[in-house]
């Protein structure tokens, strides 16, 4: 990530306005605490997992590799981030989340549906 920042005033008061970064969502605030994302004290309070995802295995688009994906989770990249990496470690395979038109998504690497299907309906 590059920043270009001005400056303005004296050496006693300085100010700085941003004037171009490569960051896509420099301001993008939590939800819960209204501060930028990465200062946010709230992060690690997760939220609930609701019951309603769905699980299915994908591999159009892939270069032939076959992933399975979890969907409709809650937005929350707290709870997303804690979620992937309890699967990825527990099925032993690569994988990423990301939040999609205000829903949440998991893939995990390889077609292990049935194993995610029981790690979900264990998971707190």
């Amino acid at each position: 990530m590059s920043q270009k920042i001005k400056k303005y005033g004296s050496k006693q008061e300085e100010t700085y306005e941003l004037v171009y970064s490569t960051d896509l969502m420099p301001d993008k605030k939590c939800p819960d605490c209204a501060r930028i994302l990465k200062e946010c004290s709230c992060k690690k309070n997760a939220m609930p997992l609701n019951k309603n995802y769905s699980v299915r295995v994908e591999k159009k688009g892939r270069g032939g590799k076959v992933v399975t994906i979890v969907e409709k989770l809650p937005p929350h990249e707290a709870t997303l981030e804690k979620l992937c990496k309890f699967l990825k470690k527990s099925v032993g395979a690569g994988g990423t989340y990301y939040i999609s038109d205000g829903m949440g998504i998991v893939e995990v690497q390889g077609e292990r549906r049935s194993e995610l299907l029981e790690l979900l309906v264990n998971y707190k």
